[in-house]
This record gives structure tokens, C-alpha cells and sequence, in this order.
């Protein structure tokens, strides 16, 4: 303990007391203790940040899996239950004007998709008619549209 002392402090003090020795190693410990408990805290927090993080993911996940199916589900209800019943009611017309007009052959406020656009409908002209949404990117015409039809 002395050689850690400023030679001009050396003089006036003795070597320490085994009491003083015991709380300096004690308070050392402790120290030393404060740090890995420090730590630990640290690591829960993030363990904890990390779980919380990946519980929001898979929630999210399963919300954008629900709407890619329900969006599949009415596109193919259009193209394969609406429009056959429509058909047999409007033997006059080849195909429906607007996807309102099929909507109450599936289901109330289904003429939007999950993500509150439209849904697009049209037929081929072998006289089938086909049904899309504009996915998740709410744009029709890109590479994550959702139709009976693909």
C-alpha cells in the first residue's frame, strides 16, 4: 500500500492495519461485484428489448400473412363463387362493370382489400373473369399483386 503513495506521504504514514487491509480488499470485491452485477442488468435489458422486439415481429408477421390470404381468398371468391351466381342472374351482360356489383354475391364491404384499395376486376375473353388486389405496396400493376388469376 505504501509504494502506491506519494514519497512525500510515505513518511507520516504507517503500513496499513490488517483491519484497513480487510476493507480495502473488501471494498475491492464489492466493487468488482458492483461491476459484473452492472452487467448482468445490462444483459437482461437487452435480452429482455430483444424478446419484446420479436414478439412485435411475429405479430406483425402473422397481421401481413392474414391480409395476403384474405386478400387471395376474396380475389378467388369473385373469379370463382361471384361471379358464376352474377353470371346466372345477368345473362344479358359477359362481364360485371364494377367488383361492387359482385360484392353482394360474397359478402358485405368486400369490394376493398386489406389494404383499403379496390379491388380490380375484369374478364378474358374466353368469358372468365378474374379479380385483383394491389397488395401490400397499394399499387396495382407490380410484382406483389394478389389475383385469382395468378
Amino acid at each position: 500500500m505504501t509504494t502506491l503513495m506519494h514519497p512525500a506521504l510515505r513518511q507520516h504514514v504507517g503500513p496499513p492495519s490488517v483491519r484497513t487491509g480487510r476493507y480495502l480488499a473488501g471494498g475491492m470485491l464489492t466493487g468488482f461485484a458492483g461491476i459484473l452485477l452492472a452487467v448482468a442488468i445490462v444483459n437482461l435489458v437487452d435480452t429482455r428489448r430483444t424478446a419484446a422486439r420479436t414478439r412485435e415481429l411475429r405479430a406483425e408477421l402473422a397481421s401481413q400473412t392474414r391480409d395476403l390470404v384474405l386478400a387471395r381468398t376474396l380475389a378467388n371468391d369473385f373469379a370463382r363463387v361471384a361471379f358464376p351466381r352474377w353470371a346466372a342472374d345477368h345473362p344479358d351482360r359477359t362481364c360485371p362493370d364494377t367488383v361492387a356489383e359482385l360484392a353482394s354475391y360474397v359478402g358485405e364491404g368486400v369490394e376493398v382489400d386489406p389494404w383499403g384499395l379496390p379491388f380490380q376486376t375484369g374478364c378474358t375473353r374466353g368469358g372468365l373473369l378474374w379479380a385483383r388486389s394491389a397488395g401490400p405496396d397499394r399499387t396495382h400493376g407490380t410484382t406483389d399483386d394478389i389475383g385469382s388469376d395468378r
